[in-house]
């Protein structure tokens, strides 16, 4: 996987969105698939960056999201939780508001 910080990104956006327009239109497996990309390319990223765990947990929310759509509620409980431990962690680092802002889910 490319550790490179801005390609890294872009990855993981385009698989988010791609994962989004997916399951709007009821490909809630390519969803899911393409929601594990944008996870794993944020895993694989060496460094600890922000960005890289926002992005994370945004993918894991739209893949609870989707997860859900697919009847596969379990699953999508968990994706939640790691996507609310995510946001939890940021928030307590960063004291920021950008956490509140809806960027694109």
């Amino acid at each position: 996987m490319n550790t490179n910080g801005a390609e890294t990104i872009e990855l993981a956006e385009r698989s988010i969105y791609n994962g989004i327009r997916q399951g709007t239109r009821g490909l809630y497996e390519d969803a899911i698939n393409t929601f594990d990309r944008a996870v794993v390319a944020c895993q694989t990223f060496n460094g600890d960056s922000y960005a890289m765990r926002l992005l994370a947990a945004r993918a894991l929310g739209n893949k609870g999201a989707a997860l859900g759509d697919f009847e596969r509620n379990s699953e999508a409980m968990a994706c939640y939780d790691a996507a609310i431990a995510i946001y939890r962690q940021l928030a307590g680092q960063s004291g920021s508001s950008d956490l509140t802002v809806d960027h694109q889910t």
